[in-house]
């Protein structure tokens, strides 16, 4: 069958259903037929897609999503940090102006190592929270719900994720703050997961990522 991605009556099924083609194979189990337009439904805040091409969000609009809920993060976090961040700026004003590159980092990691712990957990809790109860509870987060976009169950595309789903869907938000604050192996590990993820959305014909698997999710405009 050579059709775009989209959601058709796949021959053999039984009349009156249809499931999801992406581009190559069929996907899922078939489910009944999206009625009419403008037959009456049920306004829950989520509706079914097209029976053609087009529900799934691209993967263009998805980093801009991605982008505004980066912004987002940071000035939050800032403000979370913020205290430690005027006690490193301290700390670098009180080194000689000669300081070498190796001086210079000792006193950053120093500043870090001598942080309330709270702060920077309190950081790390709410990038998780942020994704796991606005994907759990409303179906996206800010920049997906600007953008027209909702995170559904990747079997049918129709339906909001669980909260296990959502929360699946979030680990790499503790993930990556564990990074910045430990280094090493786990700095590696976002940063693969992020390269995975982005060349994915690509590759992929539902433009998943990797916590799009994890979590049994797919990005779909509203």
């Amino acid at each position: 069958m050579a059709a775009e991605p989209g959601w058709y009556h796949a021959e053999g099924d039984p009349p009156g259903t249809q499931r999801f083609w992406n581009g190559g194979q069929w996907v899922g189990d078939p489910i009944a037929s999206q009625p009419p337009t403008g037959a009456a439904t049920a306004d829950t805040g989520w509706h079914d897609p097209p029976a053609s091409g087009g529900e799934l969000a691209s993967p263009g609009r998805r980093i801009a999503a991605r982008a505004i809920d980066l912004l987002i993060l940071i000035v939050v976090s800032i403000v979370i940090i913020w205290p430690i961040i005027t006690d490193i700026a301290d700390a670098l004003d009180a080194l000689p102006s000669n300081a070498s590159q190796e001086e210079t980092q000792a006193v950053i990691e120093d500043v870090i190592e001598d942080a309330p712990a709270g702060r920077l957990l309190g950081a790390a809790l709410f990038t998780f929270l942020y994704d796991f109860l606005m994907v759990g509870f409303l179906g996206g987060t800010v920049g997906k719900l600007l953008l027209g976009l909702r995170v559904a169950n990747a079997d049918s595309m129709r339906t909001p994720p669980s909260l296990d789903r959502a929360g699946r869907r979030a680990l790499n938000r503790l993930i990556g703050l564990l990074g910045g604050v430990l280094g090493g192996g786990v700095s590696a590990l976002v940063i693969l997961l992020s390269l995975a993820s982005f060349v994915l959305l690509f590759a992929d014909g539902r433009h998943r990522t990797v916590m799009d698997f994890i979590g049994q999710t797919v990005v779909v405009k509203k």
